[in-house]
């Protein structure tokens, strides 16, 4: 038999190259490398840029309004309830856009990987209204911690924000087709696997769950007992992200989460002007 013919599988590849065996017989099989992802310099760089951006998208969004109120003659100050709502979705809806856009040239530009699975966006084990009926869940649990919760008697700008029902339809349609999918890919999609590689599963959920509390501090007047709510919400958003390995999962949750919430806000809204 001849020795030195190399081991050639059905397709031709050479297997004694393909294991790292040398031509002395000496195995040097080497682990292939792992992928390369972004760490802690992308997030700064991502902060960097989102922090401006977020004050850059108002000044042209409000300049963008009054010059349009302008030219045609709307009248509507943009302290007017009616104004504040649509003026709120515009900034935010942009401001998302230019930070989905940045994550996304992140993972498939600089570092060359398929953008869903590489920030989590994979297939569910479980039917989706398994997840669906958990964001419910959560936030009848939420509603009813919340109550027992005392609170300072002023009015938070969200709820200022939501005085009329068109307000509420506006706001309830971001919060349930934009904002949970914008959310969960930054939070639970870009942030954590950073946080998790370094420092394991729990550091991440509550290093993704804290900046996701704060960033909601002006909504809620930053109000602690609301903050900590959100924290305690985050947490479960990232439990379960962990758990499942799926950003699908936790946007799901998130999703249902946010729509019971305003259901609510609707069914129980007497006081909403119906303007």
């Amino acid at each position: 038999m001849n020795q030195d013919k190399p081991a050639v599988d059905p397709h031709g590849i050479d297997l004694n190259e393909s294991v790292g065996i040398s031509d002395s017989g000496v195995d040097e099989t080497v682990a292939p490398a792992a992928p390369r992802m972004w760490g802690y310099w992308d997030l700064l760089y991502f902060v960097l840029f989102a922090v401006p951006a977020v004050f850059f998208v108002a000044i042209i969004s409000a300049a963008g309004f009054m010059g349009l109120n302008l030219l045609l003659g709307w009248d509507l100050a943009l302290e007017n309830v009616r104004v504040q709502a649509p003026l709120v979705i515009v900034i935010q809806l942009f401001w998302w856009l230019l930070v989905f856009g940045y994550i996304y040239v992140v993972v498939t530009s600089k570092y060359d990987l398929p953008f869903g699975p590489s920030i989590g966006w994979k297939p569910l084990h479980r039917p989706a209204t398994f997840y669906l009926l958990s964001g419910i869940a959560l936030a009848v649990t939420v509603a009813g911690v919340s109550a027992l919760i005392p609170r300072p008697d002023t009015t938070i700008p969200m709820e200022a924000l939501l005085q009329d029902r068109l307000s509420v339809i506006l706001m309830a349609l971001f919060g349930v087709l934009v904002a949970p999918v914008a959310e969960e890919v930054v939070f639970r999609g870009f942030l954590y696997p950073v946080f998790e590689s370094k420092h394991g599963v729990v550091t991440a959920i509550v290093l993704t769950s804290l900046p996701f509390s704060v960033l909601h501090g002006p909504q809620y007047g930053w109000q602690w007992q609301n903050l900590t709510l959100l924290f305690g919400v985050a947490i479960v958003f990232g439990i379960i992200r962990a758990r499942t390995g799926s950003v699908v999962s936790s946007t799901l949750v998130h999703v249902a989460y946010n729509a019971t919430l305003f259901s609510v806000l609707l069914a129980a809204g007497e006081h909403l002007k119906k303007t």
